[in-house]
């Protein structure tokens, strides 16, 4: 380079130098706040709102500083033909490279006052989005090479997001009447819900039945048809890959900064609840997503012993791995690994509690209720760790594995549930503390980002939910057309178990209240509850059991592959996840690489009894596999596909051995 020259000359030098010393300090401000944090569970919790808003900030930098140096490049070329402009790009280990490109001095000339305009919001203008690491790769056996090396693929992309508007020329949301999901009324959705309008202006169904605002009830109060048809409906939800693009959109900070670390968070959550009920809802229109009332549970002398962790609700965790091994969610896949849903209940971090809830319900401003969590060191409002946004991450953080992180946790349904319930706390306070009109007005002002970043200002786009904007969050009509809570189960009236209204709560007395509690499953200690806290109904020598015999209990000392003894009932979710899974058994890797092979090769290791032959060649092993197969499977998730699949993906035409041992075909 010649004398005298430099990359960065004059002013563009200066803004090049601080940026990239603002990216270094971002994530340093205010290093020591989490400190203040009065459990070990809220210093977890207020890390990951900053590790969040860090990386938020650090995207929204990027958007303002390509814009200025698209600006002060293109006024740098308007001076001279020959110069050459530079644009910033992010690279795909996350910083930027320097890329050259020859462009006339009349086009940059005249797009240089265009760039000025624009330049003055952050949301004018994205990054380009350069192509992403897998996060689906896998890596392969350290002894066998698999052909479908990462070869994991994710539901399909969402369509590139256009950038956005400057927020003056956005305007009040409109519906999209061809979307369900921008629905705000019943009128909206009907149609959707095959519904049709009867004189009287109700949605009716084609079976007569009339179509209303969803009901959310908590999750041990819904009849046995009513949890079923849930289950149902998420199912089919997981198989065709509508709640797995649910889990992405909750996971990225780039594509939905405003979900954490502010006063978005509370609205951010209300309308991915709420798409997330209309798409269970397309499916059966009788569905409503139901809510978790933790502070039950909480009230447990162990809250993990709930029949919450039965196999009627969420399942139970596998007690070394933490994997769900039974319920209706136990052959999900996480989007991320691939795996199973992994829980570790009660292994730090606390539930609800009714304090938590009468804290949020004793605020009086809205700025207190939709807080800022993740604040900079200049920021003049004082911390609350008793906000909703704080308080709920204890629960993340007491259900522990997927659950634990926020880019992960969407992928247990539990987080539905644990989500509607913050929901219910924050309408109720809405209802006792604000009118109708400020309900839809009352913002928490954001004149800085010293606070909380530009995604949480009450006009910036609610993204990914675009057109919507935080405010329209606040929209009476959520729970006015669209949504209703049912009552939070009680029993103070009577202290009767049936006021409670479920099979599967009781009343509990045992510390001096009358409060609802959910039933102990098998094997439980009891002492303080007696039969009726059991779900069986027998409190025998301590311990809930299904008969009046002692039952044998399998507790969390028992080895991963106890619990998977061949006299166990024959298990519908016994698979593998690779079609190598048997010649690497047979190869003696399960005892060579243990660990590998217990989380992909289950059944070839002998840690679970299938109900098919494993010796059977060409055979489908999974009764959806026709249905998985027509909607892209074999292509989008090959590894397990070709496993357990194979006739219906068509990979009988070479054996296992074949594709999996070089020079054996």
């Amino acid at each position: 380079m010649a004398a005298g020259r430099t990359l960065f000359p004059g002013r563009l030098g200066i803004h090049v130098l601080v940026f990239f010393l603002l990216l270094d300090t971002l994530s340093a401000d205010s290093s020591d706040f989490c400190v203040r944090a009065p459990t070990a569970a809220t210093r977890v919790v207020c890390q990951q709102l900053r590790t969040w808003d860090a990386s938020v900030r650090r995207r929204l930098e990027i958007i303002s500083f390509s814009s200025s140096f698209h600006q002060q490049s293109s006024s740098s070329s308007s001076s001279s033909s020959s110069s050459s402009s530079f644009s910033a790009s992010r690279g795909t280990d996350g910083h930027f490279s320097q890329q050259h490109s020859a462009s006339s001095s009349s086009h940059q000339s005249s797009s240089s006052s265009s760039s000025s305009a624009s330049s003055s919001s952050v949301f004018v203008s994205e990054v380009p989005e350069s192509p992403s690491s897998d996060l689906f790769h896998i890596e392969t056996n350290r002894e066998f090479s698999s052909p479908n090396r990462g070869a994991y693929a994710r539901p399909s992309a969402h369509s590139p997001t256009p950038p956005e508007r400057s927020l003056e020329d956005r305007n009040a949301f409109h519906r999209n009447a061809s979307d369900p999901f921008q629905c705000m009324d019943l009128h909206c959705l009907c149609p959707f819900l095959n519904g049709t309008f009867s004189r009287s202006g109700d949605c009716v169904a084609s079976d007569g039945s009339r179509i209303g605002r969803a009901t959310r009830k908590e999750y041990r109060q819904m009849t046995d048809t009513e949890r079923r048809r849930f289950h149902e409906a998420l199912n089919r939800l997981k198989i065709n890959g509508v709640f797995d693009r649910f889990v992405e959109a909750h996971a990225d900070s780039e594509k939905s900064g405003g979900a954490h670390s502010g006063p978005a968070f509370l609205p951010w959550h209300r309308e991915f609840l709420k798409r997330v009920e209309i798409a269970l809802r397309l499916e059966d229109a009788s569905v409503a997503l139901p809510f978790w009332d933790s502070t039950m549970d909480e009230g447990l002398q162990r809250p993990e012993d709930s029949v919450l962790f039965s196999d009627a609700f969420v399942g139970a965790s596998d007690a070394r791995s933490g994997y769900v091994r039974d319920g209706p969610f136990s052959s999900w896949v996480t989007v991320e690994a691939r795996r199973p849903i992994r829980r570790q209940p009660g292994v730090q971090g606390r539930l609800f509690m009714e304090a938590d809830v009468d804290a949020v319900l004793a605020q009086t401003s809205a700025e207190r209720v939709m807080a800022y969590t993740a604040p900079q060191s200049a920021c003049a409002r004082s911390v609350d760790w008793s906000c909703l946004e704080y308080t709920h991450g204890n629960v993340h953080v007491w259900v522990g594995g997927d659950m634990f992180t926020p880019s992960t946790a969407a992928n247990d349904p539990l987080f539905l549930l644990h989500h509607a319930f913050v929901d219910l706390v924050w309408e109720q306070w809405r209802r006792r503390h604000q009118s109708a009109r400020d309900r839809e007005l009352q913002y928490p002002s954001t004149p800085d980002q010293d606070c909380a970043n530009a995604e949480h200002a009450s006009e910036a786009p609610m993204r990914p939910f675009a057109p919507l904007r935080n405010v329209d969050g606040l929209s009476n009509a959520y729970t006015e057309q669209l949504y209703e809570y049912a009552e939070r189960p009680s029993c103070a009236r009577t202290s009767a178990d049936s006021e409670c209204q479920s099979r599967y709560l009781f009343c509990d007395l045992s510390r001096g209240l009358r409060r609802c509690a959910p039933k102990l499953r098998d094997g439980a200690p009891c002492q303080e509850y007696g039969n009726r806290g059991c779900l069986s109904g027998y409190c025998n020598a301590g311990l809930c059991a299904s008969t009046t015999r002692r039952t044998t209990v399998t507790t969390r000392n028992n080895s991963f592959a106890n619990l998977y003894k061949s006299n166990r009932p024959k298990s519908t979710s016994c698979f593998n996840e690779n079609e190598c899974c048997a010649v690497w058994a047979a190869a003696g890797e399960c005892p060579k690489n243990a660990e590998y092979m217990r989380e992909w090769c289950a059944a070839s290791c002998g840690l679970c009894l299938p109900k098919y032959d494993l010796g059977v060649e060409c055979a489908d092993r999974h009764g959806y596999c026709r249905t998985w197969t027509s909607l892209g499977e074999c292509t989008r998730n090959p590894l397990w596909m070709n496993e357990n699949c194979r006739r219906s993906c068509g990979r009988c035409a070479l054996t296992r051995r074949q594709i999996c041992v070089k020079g054996s075909g």
